[in-house]
Formats: C-alpha cells, sequence, structure tokens
C-alpha cells in the first residue's frame, strides 16, 4: 500500500505511485489497468479529475474563491449503500470539506456520494453552495480490471471522522475483492484477496 501526504500530495503522490497515473497524453498505464486499485483523498484527488477529465472530472477547477470558498466546515452528502463504498452507511453523512474537489462523473465512472442540493452546510460557512449542488464527494473510475477511488474530502480527518472511516475501509476493501456472476444478471462482492496486490492510497491536505 502506498502513501503520499503533506502540502505537496499531488506532486508526491505522483511520484510515489508512478506509472500508475495517466501520462500527459490521457492514456491510460501502469496497474490500474492490470487490476490495481488507487484511492486518492481530497487534494490528491485532482491528479485524476481534471478539468478535462473523461469520465470524471473536478467542477470547482476554475472557479475563483470570490465565487466558492469553503475554509474548513462540515458539509452533507448523500450516499448510494447500494454501492460497496457505501455498505453500512447511513444515506447521508457529514463530511469535512476544507478547499477541496467536487466531481463531476460520466461515462463508467458513479458517483458513490454527492451533494444532493445548493445547501449543503451543516457547520461553518460556505460561498457558492450552488457550485456543489449535484456534484459528487466520491467517484469510482474503473479503469481495465482496476478502478481509481476519488474522495473529495479527508475520511480519515484529524481521526476524529467516525462516520466517514467505514467509507475509507470499505475503499480498501473493494480495492482488493473481486466479482462472481450469480448467474441471474446480479454480482456478489467477494473480498479481500491477493488477486489484485497493486493498490495506493494518496492523500492530502
Amino acid at each position: 500500500m502506498t502513501t503520499a501526504s503533506g502540502h505537496t500530495s499531488a506532486i508526491r503522490a505522483k511520484k510515489v505511485i508512478g506509472t500508475a497515473v495517466k501520462d500527459k497524453s490521457g492514456s491510460k498505464i501502469g496497474v490500474i489497468e492490470d487490476g490495481g486499485t488507487i484511492v486518492a483523498l481530497n487534494r490528491a484527488s485532482e491528479i485524476y479529475a481534471r478539468k478535462d477529465g473523461a469520465d470524471v472530472r473536478n467542477a470547482l477547477a476554475g472557479v475563483p474563491n470570490k465565487e466558492f470558498y469553503v475554509p474548513g466546515s462540515i458539509l452533507q452528502v448523500s450516499v448510494d449503500t447500494s454501492n460497496p463504498i457505501g455498505f453500512g452507511s447511513p444515506p447521508t453523512v457529514p463530511i469535512f470539506f476544507e478547499g477541496s474537489p467536487a466531481f463531476q462523473v460520466s461515462g463508467d465512472a458513479v458517483s458513490v456520494a454527492h451533494y444532493a442540493n445548493d445547501s449543503p452546510l451543516l457547520s461553518g460557512w460556505i460561498l457558492g453552495g450552488k457550485y456543489l449542488s449535484g456534484t459528487s464527494a466520491i467517484a469510482d473510475e474503473p479503469h481495465g480490471k482496476g478502478r481509481i477511488i476519488l474522495f473529495g474530502f479527508r475520511p480519515q480527518y484529524r481521526a476524529l471522522s467516525e462516520v466517514t472511516y467505514k467509507l475509507f475501509f470499505n475503499a480498501l476493501l473493494y480495492a482488493s475483492s473481486t466479482s462472481e456472476d450469480l448467474g441471474s444478471g446480479a454480482a456478489l462482492v467477494h473480498g479481500p484477496s491477493t488477486a489484485h496486490p497493486h493498490s495506493g492510497v494518496a492523500h492530502g491536505q
């Protein structure tokens, strides 16, 4: 398991994970296609959710602070509890948002948790909540046999965010799980296993 953190989280995550990231031409390379998984937290997710991204992009990229700003507040997100990452979670949870990305998903990517409206504030303050409405706080983007799981917040913030630890741990378990066809169109998720040992976690401010 690979971890990157600190003020230069995005740069360090790319350096540490190496060939697991996309190159400048946008081609998908490295261990993800072969079945590995990357779990990126908060601003480390910006490596994979660029403004010009394909299936997942950062909806807040390029939005000036005078229009959208959340310096450190508690926001509410709605969780898809039918997704393996959301298993066992309440349908809505509080998250700590601090200069974080928010995702717009398309194609094969799916939203695991999203901002249901333009007033998600639970504690603190927010400017420009309209930019969050309908965007995702957690995105799951499959690539070949692997996947990239993006958190638009820090689920492990100061070891106090007990309600979001479940989502983080589920993502780690999902990273090492495999699906089995039940013969009726449904799929059963097994895990963890050693089938896909190449997984990494990148987290940042």
